[in-house]
């Protein structure tokens, strides 16, 4: 197994919804995200959610593209296989309806296995709720709160390793 390609950035979970999806890729169908009250992460072949338990508090999001299933994994509290298919090769991730966190090129466009993988979700819910109450409780200005915030980013983290499969499916019914 070799890796192809890493990319690593920070998005922030939107009502608590992080999205990977292809450039051209419609909008996704909300019965995917009414899955996520039961998975973490969910799909159509199209769209990827990550459900977080948290909104405001940036997570951080690795892709990893392997030439084929790596064979051991890292640690994680959790994870699923899905498949995505990235017709233009540019996935992007998004923040759900607050914009695009970033885009990474694919090695080359297709449909990809997805092993989607996770650590931290909890634990950060649980720490972005307590200092939340006690900004509350402490009368905080916006400022110290979001400032207490911040400290957290980066503590809940998803993983995405993918591999090859074949070329795009030809949606082209003439």
């Amino acid at each position: 197994m070799t890796t192809l390609a890493e990319h690593r950035l920070q998005a922030v979970p939107d009502r608590r919804v992080i999205e990977l999806y292809d450039a051209d890729a419609y909008i996704g169908t909300s019965a995917v995200l009414d899955q996520l009250d039961e998975h973490v992460v969910a799909g159509d072949g199209y769209h990827l959610y990550i459900g977080s338990l948290q909104s405001g508090v940036g997570v951080n999001v690795t892709i990893r593209v392997h030439n084929t299933p790596p064979a051991t994994w890292p640690p994680a509290d959790g994870s699923t296989e899905l498949t995505l298919e990235c017709a233009t090769g540019t996935l992007v991730v998004g923040e759900f309806t607050a914009g695009v966190a970033g885009e990474v090129e694919l090695p080359r466009p297709g449909v990809y296995r997805v092993r989607a993988s996770w650590q931290g979700r909890e634990s950060t819910a649980h720490q972005a709720s307590a200092i939340r109450m006690h900004a509350v409780e402490e009368q905080w200005s916006r400022a110290a709160t979001r400032q207490a915030l911040d400290t957290l980013a980066g503590a809940e983290t998803y993983c995405f390793d993918m591999w090859y499969l074949h070329e795009p499916e030809d949606d082209d019914t003439e």
